[in-house]
């Protein structure tokens, strides 16, 4: 995708259409004496004809209104036949100069970069998953994260929507295509999902089982590395959001209509329990153990169960923008997502954390070993906070200018 707009076919396209530019110009500049000319005859037609006591008030102001349309418009004209004069005449054999674009394209991270995962493998890599097939791969320091910018070669470039981490150390980015990359030791490899169903979110269970789940409760599981995938669907009538396995045996998945379901079997059987709230469409999903579980939605909604799901309780929040995630950092639980809100679970309120005035949604974050948080989002955004104190003076962001 880079090569298409690189400084030298940039430069061939721009010699290549220069005869089509040059036609406009002058063709403009013909369109110009002909207006010009109608907007003369104009003004002199309602100078006589008010002159001849027709309609007089009509026509006076017609003509008042002709001359205070030509004047400018004479100007305006003006102004476009010496540009357009001075551009064909400097412009014929002049080279664009294209030092910003190559500059950008030098950039791991750039401004046209979409976020939409991010995860830290157990030897502290940092991947971010972004659409157009980009990955940014980051390893963390004493001066900060240093990044490196990867495209996925590919037919059709992925869209990332979901990602895991498993414990064997592999990485795994779902696509909006249905197709599981699969990252382990550098090299990728990608397996397909064959279903008609919108698979909308990945996870990882022990064993280095991955599962994938979205609408009309669909879910697929691979025990063999994306080589067969099992089709474990329930056949509800609802697009599961998001989906979390706690331990070997409990997980949970979330989806529209407030729908909560249960397995404590690995997955081998799910269960539909009592729903969140009517028409709550769940945007975000985390357990902290079998017990203890939070849902996030539009408006800052963020719901808690202390029971494993059978009873929900919506607490209060200092925000009302849409909950994208959470994450668990040593100093307490967090909720990020759109707007650029940062939430803290305080004395079971969420409060609002300081962050740069940013509009741009976070839509994945973690906390890193430095006491940061580590948050990327639309824009190129990826961004670091420090978390015991979220002052907006701490606060770093990459690849947002």
């Amino acid at each position: 995708m880079d090569s298409d707009i690189s400084p030298e076919n940039l430069n061939k396209n721009y010699k290549k259409h220069r005869v089509t530019i040059n036609f406009l110009l002058v063709a403009s500049l013909l369109l110009y004496v002909p207006l010009s000319a109608l907007l003369i005859n104009l003004e002199s037609a309602a100078t006589k004809i008010t002159r001849g006591g027709i309609v007089v008030r009509h026509w006076s102001s017609a003509r008042v209104v002709s001359r205070q349309l030509f004047t400018p418009l004479t100007k305006v004209g003006n102004l476009i036949c010496a540009g357009a004069l001075a551009t064909t005449l400097s412009g014929c054999e002049a080279n664009l100069n294209l030092a910003g674009v190559e500059e950008t394209l030098e950039q791991p991270i750039r401004r046209t970069d979409q976020f939409l995962a991010l995860e830290q493998t157990a030897n502290g890599d940092l991947i971010a998953f972004a659409d157009d097939g980009v990955v940014v791969h980051g390893r963390a320091s004493p001066e900060g994260i240093n990044w490196r910018r990867e495209t996925l070669d590919a037919d059709r470039a992925p869209t990332f929507i979901d990602s895991a981490s498993c414990s064997d150390g592999a990485v795994v980015g779902l696509s909006f295509y249905n197709e599981v990359w699969w990252l382990r030791e550098g090299a990728w490899t990608v397996t397909p999902i064959d279903t008609f169903e919108q698979l909308e979110a990945i996870e990882c269970r022990a064993e280095n089982e991955v599962w994938a789940a979205g609408s009309f409760s669909s879910f697929y599981r691979t025990q063999d590395s994306g080589v067969t995938w099992e089709d474990l669907s329930i056949g509800e009538d609802a697009t599961i959001t998001n989906m979390q396995f706690v331990d070997e045996d409990f997980g949970y998945a979330v989806g529209e209509f407030g729908m909560v379901f249960q397995t404590a079997d690995g997955g081998e059987q799910w269960s539909v329990i009592d729903p969140v709230a009517e028409e709550f469409y769940p945007l975000s999903l985390f357990f902290a153990d079998r017990q203890h579980g939070w849902v996030g939605g539009v408006l800052g909604i963020v719901f808690a169960t202390e029971d494993g799901g059978l009873s929900w309780t919506q607490q209060d929040t200092e925000s009302h923008a849409a909950v994208y995630g959470f994450f668990q950092g040593n100093s307490g639980l967090y909720a990020f997502g759109d707007q650029g809100s940062l939430m803290k679970l305080e004395d079971g309120v969420w409060r609002r954390q300081a962050t740069p005035p940013i509009p741009i949604h976070y839509k994945a974050g973690l906390e890193l070993d430095s006491g940061e948080a580590l948050l990327v989002g639309g824009w190129g955004l990826v961004m670091t906070i420090p978390l015991t104190h979220a002052a907006h003076d701490g606060a770093a962001a990459v690849g947002s200018n």
